[in-house]
This record gives structure tokens, sequence and C-alpha cells, in this order.
């Protein structure tokens, strides 16, 4: 490089330095101003982590609890549920509100617990299903109007991933409990034949068209 080309190039850097530092000048108190929210950002949001943090810590402990004395007060269990700080903590609270609410036969308000959990997409997706299990058992031994079942199990079903063989099986009874046998039928044959059925409900599916249908 010449002795003109460095030169220039040092020209261009001091131009360049010069512009920066006459922007800093210019807009003084808007840098100062922009640094000084950035820095309260970022406390803020560590300090919300803090937060959130001492909360789900207090919440264990208040779960803790609980499961150690064996006595599941359903107002703090409500609490908990309904918290937003952590799903895992929503969910296990939800549970056990809903085991409490079936020992105390109050079968349809667990029902509603289950199916809530279900709805909530923020939820894993396998508990999800699981739960919506459980709610769809006890659908089929209660006969409440309030429920449409073929509508609730058919958006389980459209919805699940991990249990859908589950699912339909529980169809399949609720229909041939209510004489609806044509359905119920196909829904068991389908079952057997689908390979993504596991053995123990396709065993099932067996024995149900053996005694209910006589196959």
């Amino acid at each position: 490089m010449s002795e003109l080309d460095q030169i220039q190039k040092e020209a261009k850097i001091e131009e360049i330095f010069n512009k920066i530092l006459s922007y800093c000048q210019q807009y003084k108190k808007l840098v100062i101003l922009s640094a000084i929210l950035i820095l309260i950002a970022i406390i803020s949001i560590f300090s919300h982590a803090i937060y959130v943090k001492d909360i789900n810590q207090k919440n264990v402990a208040k779960l803790q609890k609980l499961f150690i004395d064996e006595e599941y007060n359903i107002s703090e269990l409500q609490k908990l549920i309904d918290q937003n700080h952590s799903y895992g903590l929503k969910f296990i609270s939800s549970m056990q509100y809903a085991q409490n609410l079936i020992q105390e036969q109050k079968i349809n308000e667990a029902v509603d617990v289950y199916l809530d959990i279900f709805n909530d997409k923020k939820h894993d997706q396998f508990f999800r299903e699981y739960c919506a299990l459980i709610a769809v058992k006890h659908l089929i031994n209660i006969n409440d109007k309030k429920y449409d079942f073929i509508k609730i199990i058919n958006n389980i079903e459209n919805n699940s991933q991990y249990l859908t063989d589950h699912i339909r099986e529980k169809k399949a009874i609720y229909l041939w409990k209510n004489n609806h046998n044509a359905e119920s039928k196909k829904i068991f044959q389908d079952l057997i034949l689908d390979i993504e059925s596991s053995e123990k409900i396709k065993n099932r599916a067996k024995i149900m068209l053996e005694v209910a249908f006589n196959e």
C-alpha cells in the first residue's frame, strides 16, 4: 500500500469517527436515554424472572405440604390451579383437585376439570389426552344432557396424537351402550385392522365383537 493510500484510508477512518462523535454530541441526551431504557429493561426482565422463580418455589412448597399431610384443601388447590407461573404445578394441582371431586362423588365437576386440562394447549399433549381419556371414561357412565358426548369425543379424537386408539375404543363402547350397534361394531373392526392399535386394544375389540355382536 502506497503512502497516499495509507493517508486516504486514515482520513476516511477519521471522517467516520468524527461523524459518530458528532452524532453522539448532537443526540447525546437521546443516546443516554436509550442506554438507560435498555438498562431498565434488562433489570426488569431479571427481576421478573427472580419473582417468578420465588413464586414457583413457594407454590411447590405448598403443594409438597398438601401431599405430605395428605389433606388436600380444596381452596389451596384452587389457588395453585389459578396461578399462571408454572403449568407443571397447575397440571398436578388440577389432577389432585379432580381426584378429590371424584372421591366426593362430584363426577360432573371432575369431568369439567379434566376437559379444561385437555382444552388448554399449554399443557403437555400426552397429559392433555390422558385427562381427556379419564373424562370420557366417566362420561360413559353418567347420563347428563349437559354434555354432548359425541361432539366432545370427536373433538378429542381429532386432536389426539398418542391415545387415539384408546379414545376410539371408549367411543365404540359408548355407541354400543346407547344401541348404535352398527357404528360401534365398525369402530371395533377398524381397531383390530389398525396397525397402530396396541395388542391390548385389539384383543379387547375382538372380545367385544364376540360377546356383544356374537361374531
